[in-house]
């Protein structure tokens, strides 16, 4: 009952927690339900409106890349390393910046990252599930902290024809928690992503730092060992069918593996 309170997605800051919260911050949903529990009856509301605002937008000949520009993908990132969000939120992020022509980088999210204060203490790196960010107020608490101190661009259009700032401000304060900070007292003073670099990925990587006072990174003298998709694939499959010692994918404690 502690580690699954309720039906629903993830209870932690994992990724449908962050898709969720990232298409709000975006500013394509239907505001204030992203992290609502799955019991909640504003979610079945949420639902109609949804689709009566489906309606409407294709009656007016909009779409999502009618509304999005670049602020909004700042708006985006910025929310999403405050939460100390999912690695795979950022992937697809880009995917839709891509999608939608706006140019929007690798770097750009480092540097947005290392401006961030982290404001939320969300499992699995903190101490916190999704209900207790629900019950300090949710995503529009996040973001009117964020706007307070001057980090988001409140003037962002969003799908419902109102900006960013006005969605934000139409919604009461939350209950006090620890699970959300205040930006004057953060959780850690950057935000939960950074960007790495180097000849396993030239391109660059995405990993998440939230919390990292809480995670111990070990050095490894064991060299690591780098697969592409197909292999790995055929490498999990034997390590788990054919575990034994003489199993060419015998893996020992310690090791590290890395797809790419």
């Amino acid at each position: 009952s502690s580690s699954a309170p309720s039906v629903g997605h993830c209870n932690t800051m994992g990724t449908a927690s962050s898709m969720n919260i990232m298409a709000e911050a975006l500013g394509v949903t239907i505001p204030g339900l992203a992290g609502t529990p799955a019991p909640d009856s504003r979610l079945l509301e949420g639902a109609h409106e949804s689709g009566r605002l489906a309606v409407d937008l294709v009656r007016q000949g909009k779409s999502i890349s009618s509304v999005i520009t670049r602020a909004s993908f700042h708006n985006a990132i910025v929310t999403l390393a405050a939460i100390g969000g999912s690695t795979n939120a950022v992937v697809h992020l880009l995917a839709i910046a891509a999608e939608a022509r706006i140019d929007f980088t690798l770097g750009d999210i480092d540097t947005i990252s290392r401006r961030t204060p982290q404001l939320a203490d969300m499992k699995p790196a903190g101490r916190y599930m999704m209900r207790e960010l629900h019950l300090a107020g949710g995503v529009p608490a996040v973001m009117r902290e964020l706007l307070g101190a001057g980090l988001l661009h409140g003037g962002a259009l969003t799908i419902t024809g109102r900006t960013i700032a006005e969605q934000i401000n139409s919604f009461a304060a939350g209950e006090p928690h620890p699970v959300l900070r205040t930006a004057a007292n953060p959780v850690k003073q950057r935000g939960g992503y950074a960007i790495l670099t180097g000849s396993l990925a030239p391109d660059g990587a995405v990993t998440k730092i939230a919390n990292e006072a809480r995670m111990h990174l070990r050095a490894s003298l064991k060299p690591l060992i780098v697969m592409n998709a197909e292999v790995a694939k055929h490498f999990v499959a034997d390590r788990f069918s054919s575990p034994g010692p003489d199993s060419t994918a015998e893996l020992s404690p310690g090791d590290a593996a890395m797809l790419r």
